[in-house]
């Protein structure tokens, strides 16, 4: 009876229709729904709840919108749009020329300060409590503030020899003036300040160049001759062999030793008085106490600034050690200098 009216209730739609509703889903179904219905991991919840404290909202679990759903939603990416876990938040479209707002809570928050301002660096010590690698740069500049207060010395520790400044005292001329007389002693008198002892073709050099002289000829060296002769009548100088020593200093007890000039420049051999290699010799004693007499030539060689010796430097070191001998200021027996 029940089959008999079935017809009249439903319609086949309407049946088809209930079919469905009461239908068990399928297992590709439960897959599909499986993303809304499951519950959210705890890394998930924390990064939301992370993401609700930045924007000032309350937290909510980060949903992932599967495809199938996506299809059948608006263009439009509205308030309901799901986000993916650690996307970036999507830019909404200003009319400001695009610029970005900040969320709330955020506009008028102070930058974070600098770590180097949270850490300062540590102060740096005092000068005196540096190690002494820290304090190397100060300690040579100290000793080379030393070094120029000492004077400009050479290697061995020599006075520099000082050659008398050339200046302009008239014109070739007026050097042959009987008239130039006075101005020529002086010049001498100067020479002999500054430079004495001094071979006399060294101050003939000096005051020919005040005066511009081209070279030095036969009547030139005349003149010379003559004011030498009047300079020593008047005891301005002694002469004692080709060396002007001024009247104040005694060759017998002179033991000054000059070295290179300012420009390193050495004086020849034959222009250095005997008194002078003399007392290089008896420097180079002073230390050694004893040597051979060909070693003792070569060491006073190097003290004086002549880098290599020849014979002719061997020669006159070796006859300034035998003046020395002669002044008993030292012994030499056989090939041995001693002191005495």
């Amino acid at each position: 009876m029940a089959d008999l009216l079935l017809p009249r209730i439903v319609s086949l739609r309407d049946k088809n229709r209930c079919a469905a509703i009461l239908r068990r889903p399928s297992g590709a179904e439960e897959r599909e729904a499986a993303p809304f219905l499951r519950r959210p991991s705890g890394a998930e919840e924390r990064e939301a709840a992370c993401c609700g404290r930045r924007g000032g909202g309350p937290a909510s679990p980060a949903i992932k919108e599967p495809e199938s759903l996506s299809n059948h939603c608006s263009g439009s990416q509205g308030a309901n749009a799901a986000v993916e876990p650690g996307a970036p938040p999507a830019e909404k479209p200003a009319g400001n020329g695009g610029a970005r707002e900040e969320p709330d809570g955020q506009e008028d928050q102070p930058e974070e300060e600098p770590r180097a301002a949270k850490h300062p660096a540590p102060a740096v010590p005092p000068r005196e409590d540096r190690g002494p690698q820290a304090q190397e740069p100060v300690q040579r500049a100290l000793r080379e503030e030393k070094g120029e207060a000492k004077g400009r010395e050479g290697a061995s520790g020599l006075p520099p020899y000082e050659p008398f400044p050339i200046r302009f005292a008239g014109t070739p001329e007026e050097f042959q003036a009987p008239s130039a007389d006075g101005i020529l002693l002086k010049l001498l008198a100067e020479v002999l300040a500054r430079e004495g002892p001094i071979h006399r073709d060294l101050v003939e050099r000096r005051i020919a160049a005040c005066f511009a002289l081209p070279r030095i000829g036969k009547q030139a060296t005349r003149r010379f001759e003559g004011i030498f002769a009047r300079a020593e009548r008047e005891g301005g100088l002694r002469m004692r062999g080709p060396f002007a020593w001024p009247s104040s200093l005694d060759p017998e007890t002179w033991a000054r030793v000059r070295g290179p000039d300012a420009k390193g420049e050495m004086r020849e051999i034959e222009h250095m008085p005997p008194e002078e290699l003399a007392a290089a010799a008896e420097l180079v004693l002073r230390s050694s106490i004893a040597l051979p007499r060909p070693h003792l030539a070569k060491a006073a060689s190097q003290l004086l600034g002549w880098k290599r010796m020849t014979e002719k430097i061997e020669r006159a070191i070796d006859a300034a050690v035998g003046l020395l001998a002669q002044k008993k200021r030292c012994v030499v027996e056989g090939d041995a200098v001693s002191l005495p």
